[in-house]
């Protein structure tokens, strides 16, 4: 993807629409391995060349837009999250109509974004729940999109306390992404540990929500850095399964892991707030 991007900006010039999928497809990459500060700026540089080139209503800005929102929604902005993906489902709808795939992942996109904010559960619930209808409509219910929109809708559903849609949707995702991936170590799978390890430790089942959780740490682990956002939070996670157990030793050993390593997150990508 390097490679690609420079030889566009060499062939092209710097502004060239071509870079702007190889651009949204790099702040996707930076996303995932935490890069948070360099997604953004990837995100605005793609944002712009998109808007100059094709103007503010074209539906070819809205990939940019749905990636804004994607780095604000990670970083805990959720109005700026909205906004941007409010902005780029009306551009899709305007050009693709309401029953698209585009459509409905940005649709997924703005209810999770709702869900982070505290809005209305089964306003939430029902806009995901359109997503999934176009998914399965457009693409059948066995792909990674319709795995996505399960795995968010069974947060609501923890929210909600309805535990067994919780895990039946957690179980569909992780079958899908196992048939698509082969193999149990994928990050995808790793988020759905975490959250099945959620609901096994509202349950008050410590040592299945562990088993959980340590499966995704593993993940994470072989995945990406010690200091990955993701991997900070099941580390949280196990300190609270030790600590509810009476294991204080162990919970002051994740939490201090946690600790640490989120400090050297925060000095190598936000370097102003380090030293606040």
């Amino acid at each position: 993807l390097g490679s690609i991007i420079d030889d566009y900006e060499k062939r092209y010039g710097v502004n060239s629409r071509r870079l702007i999928i190889p651009l949204v497809y790099q702040g996707e990459i930076e996303l995932l391995e935490g890069e948070y500060t360099l997604a953004e700026r990837t995100a605005r540089r793609a944002n712009q060349i998109a808007t100059s080139t094709y103007g503010e209503n074209s539906s070819k800005v809205a990939p940019t837009l749905a990636l804004l929102a994607e780095v604000y929604t990670n970083i805990g902005d959720y109005q700026k999250a909205q906004k941007n993906a409010e902005e780029a489902l009306k551009l899709q709808e305007s050009q693709f109509g309401r029953n698209h795939v585009d459509v409905a992942r940005s649709l997924e996109q703005l209810a999770l974004i709702r869900f982070y904010k505290g809005d209305n559960l089964k306003e939430v619930e029902n806009i995901m729940e359109d997503a999934k209808v176009i998914i399965a409509d457009k693409l059948g219910n066995r792909n990674p999109t319709y795995a996505d929109i399960s795995t968010d809708l069974a947060k609501v559903y923890i929210s909600e306390k309805r535990y067994d849609d919780a895990f039946n949707a957690l179980t569909l995702a992780e079958s899908i992404w196992l048939s698509r991936a082969g193999r149990k170590n994928n990050v995808n799978a790793a988020n759905i540990y975490s959250l099945i390890g959620d609901i096994y430790y509202l349950q008050r089942n410590y040592d299945k929500a562990e088993e959980q959780y340590e499966k995704s740490k593993k993940i994470f682990q072989s995945k990406f850095s010690k200091n990955h956002p993701e991997y900070v939070k099941v580390l949280s996670k196990l300190s609270k399964v030790y600590y509810m157990e009476g294991d204080t030793r162990g919970s002051r050993k994740y939490i201090e892991e946690a600790l640490a390593n989120h400090i050297n997150y925060i000095q190598k990508f936000f370097p102003a707030l380090s030293e606040r």
